[in-house]
C-alpha cells in the first residue's frame, strides 16, 4: 500500500511539475512567431476555386505547411495541399449541364514570406509568393475541368493573409492565394476550356516555438 502511495505521489509531483515547466516556458515567450511555425488547416478548412466555361469552386481543401523565420520580417514556406475530389453539377454553352466529378489535386510549393511588420507581435500582416507543381490524379477529359487526367502542371503563388498570437505558441492563420498554372496542353471535349489560374482560400491553425 505504501508503495502504491509513494508511486502515485511522485506521480503526481512529476505532472504538476511538467505543468510548471510548460508554463514557464508559454510565459517566457513574447508575443508574436517563433522561429518556428507549423501550420495545419486538418483543424481549419480551405476552398479551391476554379474557373471554366461555368465558374464553379471545389471545396474541402486539406493544408499543411512549415515556415522558418530566417529573419525578423522574411520567413521561408513549404505548402503542401490536397484538393479532394468532388461531385459538381455544371453547364456548358450548348450542352445540357451534367453532373461531373473534379479530380484529386495535390500542390507543393516553396514560398517566401514577407511581414512588413516583423513577426514579433500579436497581429501578423504578410505577403507571399513562390511556386511549385501540382499533380492531377485521376479525372478525366470530358469533365471540363480544363485539366488534362493524371498530369502534372508547374504553378506560380502569389497572396496574403494575416496570422494572430493570442496567447504564447499557439495562433491561427488567414491566407488568400492566387495560382498561376502552366498549361500548355488543353485536353479534349466538348466545350473544355483549358484553365490557367485557380484561387484558394483557407484558415488554418498555428503552433510556434
Amino acid at each position: 500500500m505504501r508503495t502504491s502511495w509513494g508511486l502515485m505521489t511522485r506521480t503526481s509531483l512529476l505532472f504538476v511539475a511538467a505543468i510548471l515547466v510548460t508554463s514557464g516556458v508559454a510565459l517566457g515567450q513574447e508575443a508574436g512567431a517563433g522561429h518556428i511555425e507549423l501550420d495545419s488547416a486538418l483543424l481549419g478548412g480551405g476552398t479551391l476555386f476554379i474557373p471554366s466555361a461555368a465558374s464553379r469552386s471545389i471545396g474541402y481543401v486539406f493544408d499543411a505547411a512549415a515556415n522558418l523565420n530566417v529573419s525578423r520580417r522574411i520567413g521561408i514556406e513549404g505548402d503542401f495541399a490536397w484538393a479532394m475530389s468532388r461531385q459538381h453539377t455544371v453547364g456548358l454553352a450548348g450542352v445540357a449541364p451534367a453532373t461531373v466529378r473534379s479530380p484529386n489535386m495535390l500542390f507543393y510549393t516553396a514560398n517566401i514570406i514577407v511581414s512588413p511588420l516583423g513577426h514579433d507581435r500579436k497581429f501578423i500582416p504578410y505577403v507571399e509568393f513562390g511556386g511549385g507543381a501540382l499533380g492531377v490524379l485521376g479525372g478525366s477529359p470530358s469533365d471540363s475541368f480544363g485539366l488534362a487526367p493524371d498530369s502534372s502542371h508547374l504553378i506560380a503563388n502569389v497572396g496574403g493573409g494575416a496570422r494572430w498570437f493570442p496567447i504564447p505558441h499557439w495562433g491561427v492563420r488567414g491566407d488568400y492565394r492566387y495560382i498561376a498554372v502552366r498549361n500548355p496542353a488543353p485536353p479534349a471535349g466538348i466545350g473544355v476550356v483549358p484553365i490557367g489560374h485557380m484561387q484558394r482560400v483557407y484558415g488554418a491553425l498555428v503552433l510556434t516555438f
